[in-house]
């Protein structure tokens, strides 16, 4: 076989070769930055819309419109919203934090579409600062849709030794 030069293959064969599906996904949810920046860049988003809901509280008065508009529910939420950061940051039990995130941008997605339909003029995600609930809520879809591709188990970390490693999933899992 040596010296043979392969022929070029039809177009028939070439399209087998290729990989089926959404191959971008295993290559992003791999690679190093992706899976160092997608927690970072969710807290930097919670952290900002708890800094601005907190600013709100402290200068002015508190429209109590419903429940999820009183001062308390708004104070609740802005702590919330700082501790879930906190933990993405932390990368401490990452799947459980995504498992969080997930549920936490689905509620907020769930309540910008609530006041999206309801024509309202900004949905309060961001305190003060008046943000469509359109973009809300497209801003909720895109964060969730970046959790699930991020992929937590392979998150490298520092060995003892402070040479960087792979986690094996197989050890994240548990017993």
């Amino acid at each position: 076989m040596i010296g043979r030069i392969a022929k070029p293959k039809p177009d028939a064969e070439r399209k087998q070769d290729l990989p089926s599906g959404p191959s971008l996904f295993p290559t992003l949810r791999s690679h190093f930055l992706f899976g160092r920046l997608v927690p970072v860049i969710i807290a930097f988003f919670l952290l900002t819309a708890a800094t601005l809901k907190a600013y709100q509280l402290v200068k002015e008065p508190t429209r109590e419109t419903s429940f999820l508009m009183s001062r308390w529910s708004l104070m609740l939420t802005a702590n919330l919203e700082v501790l879930l950061a906190l933990w993405l940051a932390s990368s401490k039990r990452p799947r459980l934090a995504r498992a969080a995130a997930i549920s936490t941008f689905f509620l907020f997605g769930c309540l910008a579409f609530s006041k999206a339909l309801g024509s309202a003029a900004s949905c309060g995600c961001f305190g003060n600062v008046s943000v469509n609930p359109w973009l809300t809520l497209l801003i909720d879809l895109t964060l969730i849709a970046a959790l699930f591709i991020w992929n937590p188990a392979r998150i490298p970390t520092r060995s003892p030794a402070g040479r960087t490693h792979q986690t094996p999933p197989q050890l994240l899992r548990g017993p």
